[in-house]
């Protein structure tokens, strides 16, 4: 039988994910079994600086070229708008890089670690090109490839893991990694602009930075809000406690956001429809009953992670990293609330500008950094953990409350509650487990407990109704 178009696109999209986001997973016990914990919290502080930087130079390159190019009224118009925002990319790309170059001692000044000045300029060269990297990707999905897409996810994926793990067998250290990383990255960022110099070219005009001007701002704040809730701990943490503890904080932080890896398939069916379904008749039921059954897909998720990621550090790992499993369960709950926020928020994308998504997130991204400068000095990792459950709630009620008028959604509270309370049930079983063969054990029968615990609360029902299919 052949899948349907849909299906097929979601399936290779979804294997595209697993490929980008599981290198590092698999990457992980070789890494580690190289890198003391001091070595490994060495390399999540400049890894944290680098992603900084390339935030704030990121731009909204993909959201702009789906929000101008994505509605244009047809493929000559599509492809001359993606040449202009792919110009604009370029020149992007090459100020930065030059700009980057020349502040290079200023930021390795500031680090609070040191590292070697080739290794950290050939990683600011890299965060440089990344709109060169995001842009043509974003292209591949507008362009309905998913083909082409996985290819691309394919060889970064394969670069990464020859280049990180032989550069790591032979010198064993935090620069490395942070070379074969920064290598695979730029051998893509030429592969994929060659991509789009064929299928659209370049062209530059001023059209393109007013699009930029207009729609990237918020889009902006909202990611460096999302930065300040996910990485910007490790800096608060840095003055605080020692490097191999922000080392073993990685390492369990890592983990848990394998639970947000296996709610991506939930996600591509879902969130590109959501808002096509809120306005169709009986949206805000159906709306419901798709979030009940996305919960209780983040709920399997999550148990299965917060048992499986403590047995993967004690089987897997050298004991040095054997702290980190205490870390797991709570950066997992950490994990599921932001989740749980992308899935509650329907209400704020449904208006016309993304303005309130910013405010809501800048709003949890003041209370994460009030809380870091707070509780990090008293408590340490322990205190970060605290401080991003606090502003993840933030968030969650925040998207609640601004979302209320335009999508009052009547969600089905009883069943995401039981949902929830299943997860936390099979995790506190999993501590009467003490070997940690038998706890793999249980995280492998989790996902299909979760998924019976579904079809009995009749959640798979949106999946399965044809009035949703795409």
């Amino acid at each position: 039988m052949r899948l349907p178009a849909a299906a097929t696109g979601a399936l290779l999209y979804g294997l595209s994910l697993a490929l980008a986001k599981g290198v590092s997973l698999l990457l992980m016990p070789w890494v580690a079994a190289h890198l003391p914990p001091g070595e490994y919290g060495r390399l999540e502080l400049v890894s944290t600086t680098l992603e900084f930087v390339g935030l704030v130079l990121s731009f909204g390159l993909a959201d702009t070229l789906f929000r101008f190019a994505g509605v244009s009224s047809g493929p000559d118009e599509q492809k001359r708008r993606a040449a202009l925002i792919a110009g604009a990319a370029l020149l992007l790309a090459a100020g930065c890089a030059t700009l980057l170059q020349l502040a290079a001692p200023l930021i390795r000044f500031v680090l609070p670690i040191p590292i070697g000045d080739g290794v950290f300029r050939l990683c600011l060269l890299a965060v440089a090109a990344g709109g060169l990297i995001e842009l043509p990707l974003a292209w591949l999905r507008l362009c309905d490839r998913p083909r082409h897409f996985l290819a691309f996810m394919a060889l970064r994926a394969t670069l990464q893991l020859v280049l990180v793990a032989s550069l790591v067998g032979l010198f064993a250290d935090a620069e490395a990694v942070l070379a074969g990383s920064s290598i695979a990255e730029l051998v893509l960022a030429a592969s994929l602009s060659l991509l789009q110099l064929r299928t659209s070219g370049f062209a530059f005009s001023r059209e393109s930075w007013g699009w930029l001007r207009a729609y990237s701002l918020p889009l902006l704040v909202s990611g460096l809000a999302a930065f300040a809730l996910g990485s910007c701990d490790r800096w608060f943490l840095a003055g605080h406690v020692a490097v191999a503890d922000i080392g073993r904080y990685a390492i369990a932080g890592k983990l848990a956001l394998a639970s947000a890896l296996l709610m991506q398939p939930f996600g591509l069916w879902w969130y590109a429809r959501r808002l096509r379904v809120l306005a169709e008749p009986d949206g805000l039921r159906r709306s419901a009953d798709s979030v009940a059954l996305g919960f209780a897909v983040l709920a399997g998720a999550a148990a299965t992670v917060a048992i499986g990621g403590p047995a993967f550090i004690r089987l897997a790992l050298p004991a040095s990293y054997a702290g980190a499993a205490a870390f797991v369960p709570w950066l997992v709950l950490a994990s599921v609330m932001n989740e749980s926020a992308s899935l509650l928020n329907v209400g704020v994308y449904a208006r016309k500008t993304a303005w309130r998504v910013a405010m809501v997130n800048g709003a949890g991204a003041v209370a994460a950094l009030a809380a870091y400068a707070v509780l990090i000095p008293r408590a340490g990792v322990e205190g970060a953990i605290t401080a991003t459950l606090l502003a993840q709630g933030v968030r969650i009620v925040g998207f609640l409350w601004a979302g209320r008028r335009d999508a009052p959604v009547p969600y089905r509270v009883l069943s995401m509650a039981a949902a929830a309370l299943g997860g936390l049930s099979v995790v506190l079983l999993a501590q009467v487990i003490e070997p940690p063969l038998g706890q793999a054990a249980l995280a492998v029968i989790v996902p299909a407990l979760f998924v019976g615990l579904a079809l009995g609360l009749g959640l798979v029902r949106p999946m399965l109704a044809r009035e949703v299919a795409p």
